[in-house]
């Protein structure tokens, strides 16, 4: 019951949501169904849903859902202004970005903006632009959380790296979606053209067009976490309903990023209660993974995956043998600080690579 509820919360608003009406609720149940509402940050949809009359709630419980929006809602104020200062460093030096995620998705695909809480700032930079970038989060005080093995080697081959804001408040700035073998991403052209602009403020911000925030939520939803979170599937959902079904299918083809994308718009209906139909959901259920696309997403979505796997399987992804030397160079033989703080010798990491490949 409890997961139905949550489900059918997370789905409200969705075209074919099958979810009824849930409650009222006893304490014990309460207590469950609200903390995974706060946990999967969906206060704003358990209002709506509330309002609607889908949810059933006492005055008490509805008041407890009440609060919870005002503080998420309060949180997110605080990173949008975040975001609006470092669009204005951005901007001065330059530096092309787009927003992912959270506020991108909140302005430009939800019926209303407090639907879609968030509890950072995503912003992707191109690798030639990455450094640079970091060094203006710094300017602003910003601490980075983790080094990289050597210096240039998240503009090049990385993921990104997170920082603290002196407030507490955290940004990720990213050089592509994801680690490991879809990493590539971040270098490809296409990321670059056709911005869509929304405004923070009165800052102009440049996100994704609508069938790439697509590709970048169904990455999000099935190679971040085993278990996916509800939020990063509702807005697969959330997108699937706007999004030029041809288009989504093109550029996920060009990308080669198809066997994420139609797992995603498979496992969001499924998980949101929501009756598959419609073209992307006939492409979805149709389609059949090659075997390298399915050794691709299983090094992310294995229940026994490691971070050594995922940089086993991006070395083998990369373009050229300078850019898998350089890779694995990096990683085997970091730089001696670096190396310091982890394992203390370049045998003992040499060691423990080698004892763990021999588990994979």
């Amino acid at each position: 019951m409890i997961g139905d509820s949550v489900a059918g919360i997370a789905g409200f608003g969705l075209r074919g949501h099958r979810g009824g009406a849930h409650g009222p609720f006893d304490d014990g149940q309460w207590q469950e169904i609200l903390h995974v509402v706060g946990e999967q940050r969906i206060f704003g949809l358990a209002l709506a849903a509330q309002r609607s009359g889908l949810l059933a709630l006492t005055d008490d419980q509805q008041r407890k859902i009440v609060e919870g929006c005002i503080d998420s809602m309060a949180s997110v104020l605080q990173l949008e202004a975040m975001l609006a200062e470092v669009a204005r460093g951005l901007r001065g030096s330059g530096i092309d970005w787009r927003v992912l995620k959270g506020p991108a998705n909140a302005h430009l695909d939800y019926p209303h903006p407090e639907w879609r809480a968030f509890g950072d700032i995503d912003i992707m930079v191109h690798g030639d632009n990455f450094d640079a970038a970091a060094g203006g989060l710094e300017a602003l005080g910003c601490r980075r959380r983790f080094d990289e093995p050597r210096p240039g080697f998240t503009a090049r081959f990385g993921k990104g790296a997170c920082f603290v804001a002196p407030n507490g408040l955290e940004i990720d700035l990213h050089r592509s979606f994801v680690a490991g073998p879809f990493a590539s991403l971040g270098a490809d052209d296409r990321l670059w053209r056709r911005p869509q602009t929304f405004i923070i403020g009165d800052e102009p911000q440049y996100a994704l067009p609508q069938e790439l925030r697509l590709v970048h939520a169904s990455m999000h939803a099935v190679l971040g976490k085993l278990t996916p979170r509800l939020v990063p599937l509702r807005d697969v959902a959330q997108i699937c309903e706007a999004v030029e079904p041809a288009a989504l299918i093109d550029v996920a083809e060009q990308l080669g990023v198809v066997s994420v994308v139609a797992r995603a718009v498979l496992q969001s209906s499924a998980t949101l209660q929501l009756a598959a139909h419609g073209p992307l959901a006939a492409w979805a259920l149709s389609y059949q993974p090659t075997q390298r696309q399915r050794r691709m997403v299983r090094a992310y979505t294995n229940p026994q995956r490691s971070y050594l796997g995922q940089v086993r399987a991006g070395a083998r992804e990369l373009p050229g043998i300078a850019n898998k030397v350089a890779y694995s160079r990096s990683l085997i033989f970091p730089d001696r600080d670096y190396l310091e703080r982890r394992e203390g010798s370049y045998g003992r990491r040499i060691a423990r690579a080698l004892g763990r490949g021999r588990a994979q």
